[in-house]
Formats: structure tokens, C-alpha cells, sequence
């Protein structure tokens, strides 16, 4: 089971829409070690929430698996940058091209510009992938 909770922080130096009170962002994840992937997701979620209450989060945190069981507190600018360039890229190479669609069996391989990677996803239930191509 996945959590993502938003702490309420008091500060009216840091107001947001809702009054002199905002949210930050904790996500919970079996690993014991914060992940790149992990950092990026919970910058997607500050983004929103960003919008919606008109303040930008301070830090996010990150719950982790295992026995110790820490808490990461990391702060929001050090990573909102990499997130921006990562989410731009991304969407200059989904909007680049729009690729063919059809249902293939087991895997998916998915053909980016000239290079082809293959990607072992989860079947859907059908036991089919998807695969893409230019």
C-alpha cells in the first residue's frame, strides 16, 4: 500500500491561499534509500500542490522501508530544477512524435527516435504488452 500525505505547516511568513498555513508533501516507500525516481515523483505532487495553494513547499519527505525506518526531510529547491528539466525532456519527447499503437504479446518495446529500447512491463491481465513504433 502506497501513502502520500500532506503535512500542514503553520507559518504566516509562508501564507498560502487557505491562510497563513500551507502543506508539504511526505510519501511513504518500502526502499531504504531515497531514489531519484522516488525525489521526482514528490516534485510532480509539489507542482500541483503549488498550484492549487499558491506557495511552493518548503521540504518533502520521504518515509522509508526497513528497520530503521527513517524519515528524509530534503528541501523542495534543491530538486526542483532537475524536476523541471526531466519533466520538459520528457514532454518534448512525447510530443515529438506520435507513435503507432498495436498490442503485442508478454513485453513491450517501445522505439524512441532511432534507438529501441525493451522494457519488460507488466502484462495486463490479458497477457499482452504494448508496443510502439514510430
Amino acid at each position: 500500500m502506497k501513502t502520500v500525505l500532506e503535512l500542514r505547516v503553520d507559518d504566516p511568513r509562508r501564507p498560502s491561499a487557505f491562510g497563513d498555513w500551507h502543506y508539504e508533501v511526505a510519501d511513504t516507500k518500502l526502499a531504504r534509500h531515497v531514489k531519484a525516481s522516488a525525489v521526482l515523483q514528490i516534485c510532480t505532487y509539489i507542482e500541483l500542490l503549488e498550484r492549487i495553494q499558491g506557495v511552493r513547499p518548503e521540504w518533502m519527505y520521504v518515509a522509508l522501508g526497513g528497520s530503521a525506518r527513517a524519515i528524509e526531510r530534503l528541501r523542495v529547491d534543491d530538486y526542483m530544477a532537475y524536476y523541471r528539466a526531466a519533466r520538459d525532456r520528457f514532454l518534448a519527447t512525447m510530443t515529438s512524435t506520435i507513435p503507432a499503437v498495436w498490442f503485442a504479446s508478454t513485453y513491450s518495446f517501445i522505439r524512441v527516435g532511432m534507438a529501441a529500447t525493451r522494457t519488460a512491463l507488466m502484462p495486463a491481465a490479458s497477457g499482452s504488452g504494448c508496443v510502439t513504433s514510430k
